[in-house]
């Protein structure tokens, strides 16, 4: 590719990540964790002490509560929730509560976000580019635009895309201070990247091990004492970085005394799901499970052929190690010590391993046209994957896995279902003729103030009988609704008993009762009594 298509190229790339990341958001209602953290960050701009949600880091609260001070925001300062500390209390007042336009607060909260998942595709296009060639750059960047795994993420408030986006810069400043050269202005870039990734989530911790594994596999530059000066200028600067971010506290130890929360509103006894199964102790295998059936299956094959020819590329596998090394200890980590809530957890793997695949251009140009053709139908299918989950990108599950339907046989929580179609819900009904639904709904927002008209949902419509009507279920209950029957005897196993009329976004899943008592479907109650 000539000198300046690749930038190109690369340009109209990032806008189309851009307008697709954008249009999603637009119509998507405040999601579980935004009720938090988007008025926490309204707050810590308003008054510039962090009391509410200490359990992430600052680095995407300061940014969104600075997106939004332009609207002039009414917040309960004064209110006992804000006082004691009550997040999702307060949230939902600033939200729902204050006279405040919530759509219009989280439009603008969710636009820098937008830009950090930029920057991660910034990054994604510079190194691929730097190892493999500006034809490889592009590949790259096209997987990681068109991926509706990073996308499902690139316009929320939380804390997510932020760790990919500034964990993708660190570990490609440091590939460069490691292999390229140091110097002072790229230590203290590469200190400044890794103060905003310790700032935008406490797992970047793992960013630090992830770096000295990579400098003592490969060995520092000569002579020996040079492989300490990055750390020496980069580390300073990162912890100026972390002070700034919150915005220069009075205790200096804010940052520390903080990750003694992480956690700390995750029940010890919550029980996981994965696949049909639920415990109350983490899956080794559900990250694993969850890459292999959220992630669009042209960039996956792409992410596994990357690392197979890194294997079978002793050469370069000093440059190579940069990249795998990372998000293999990224995974490693969050199997052993994260909640099985994501798969948002292990983003950060996504923009590395898309950026190790670019080693598949320079392979396949050796090909010819065949390798070439292949390569583009990769892309193009990627890019076709994305456009047609558009916008539903969150509850995206691959063919393979059954498609995004099947969702809730696999996962729960934020993999399906996060509150994000209230916003849409109404206009959905009403195109169906339907006024009014009984609603089991997972999330933080309010139902009412999206137009949402409801019924009151009788516990025994949900765990004995339903009642004539229309129902709308979120799908992370509908799991909840299997491990009720499993562990209770209910009749709550909506999932597998029950056929849905229609689904929206694989969210929410709308089932209609006539008059006459609703059939079940399971095989297991074939000849018997219903429900």
């Amino acid at each position: 590719m000539s000198r300046w298509l690749a930038p190109l190229a690369a340009l109209l790339l990032l806008a189309a990540h851009a307008g697709l990341a954008i249009d999603a958001l637009w119509s998507a209602s405040v999601t579980y964790d935004e009720t938090s953290h988007l008025p926490a960050g309204m707050a810590f701009v308003a008054t510039g002490e962090m009391r509410l949600n200490p359990q992430h880091p600052p680095l995407v609260k300061l940014l969104a509560g600075l997106a939004t001070a332009p609207l002039e925001p009414r917040l309960a300062l004064r209110s006992a929730a804000y006082r004691e500390g009550r997040e999702w209390d307060f949230g939902r007042r600033v939200l729902f509560g204050s006279g405040n336009d919530s759509m219009a607060l989280l439009r603008a909260g969710r636009l820098p976000v937008v830009g950090l998942s930029l920057l991660a595709g910034l990054a994604v296009f510079l190194w691929s580019r730097a190892r493999f060639g500006p034809a490889a750059g592009c590949f790259s960047l096209a997987l990681y635009a068109f991926s509706p795994t990073v996308l499902g993420h690139a316009g929320l408030v939380t804390m997510d895309a932020a760790a990919g986006a500034t964990a993708m810069a660190t570990l490609g400043l440091w590939w460069v201070v490691q292999r390229r050269g140091t110097s002072l202005p790229r230590e203290i870039g590469l200190g400044a990247a890794l103060g905003c990734a310790l700032a935008a989530k406490f797992s970047s911790l793992f960013l630090l091990p992830a770096m000295a594994l990579t400098q003592l596999v490969c060995g520092p530059l000569p002579p020996p004492w040079r492989g300490l000066r990055p750390w020496l200028v980069a580390l300073p600067v990162a912890a100026l970085v972390i002070e700034a971010a919150y915005l220069w506290p009075e205790d200096p130890l804010r940052y520390l005394r903080d990750l003694a929360f992480l956690h700390g509103d995750h029940p010890a006894d919550y029980v996981y799901y994965l696949a049909g199964e639920f415990r109350t102790g983490r899956f080794l295998a559900y990250f694993p499970i969850a890459i292999a059936v959220k992630s669009a299956l042209p960039g996956l094959a792409a992410m596994l052929g990357g690392l197979v020819l890194a294997a079978l590329r002793p050469a370069t596998w000093r440059d190579d190690v940069y990249l795998w090394l990372p998000a293999a200890i990224w995974i490693a980590a969050h199997a052993l010590l994260a909640d099985d809530l994501g798969i948002r957890y292990v983003l950060p793997i996504y923009p590395l391993l898309f950026t190790l695949a670019g080693g598949l251009v320079p392979a396949a140009q050796r090909l010819g046209r065949v390798g070439a053709a292949a390569l583009a139908i990769v892309a193009g299918a990627q890019a076709g994957t994305a456009l047609l989950a558009h916008p539903d990108h969150l509850s995206y599950f691959n063919p393979a896995a059954g498609g995004t339907r099947a969702g809730p046989r696999w996962l729960d929580d934020s993999n399906v279902d996060w509150g994000q179609e209230l916003y849409r819900l109404p206009a959905w009904l009403r195109a169906r003729g339907i006024d009014r639904v009984r609603l089991l709904y997972f999330g933080t927002g309010v139902p009412e103030a999206y137009g949402v008209a409801t019924e009151p949902l009788l516990a025994s419509d949900w765990t004995v009988r339903p009642r004539p009507g229309a129902y709308v279920i979120s799908a992370h209950w509908l799991v909840h609704g299997l491990y009720l029957a499993q562990t209770q005897g209910a009749h709550s196993d909506w999932l597998h008993r029950y056929q849905p009329a229609d689904v929206l976004g694989g969210s929410l899943y709308l089932y209609l009762f006539p008059e006459s008592e609703p059939k079940a479907l399971n095989r297991a109650d074939a000849g018997s009594p219903d429900p």
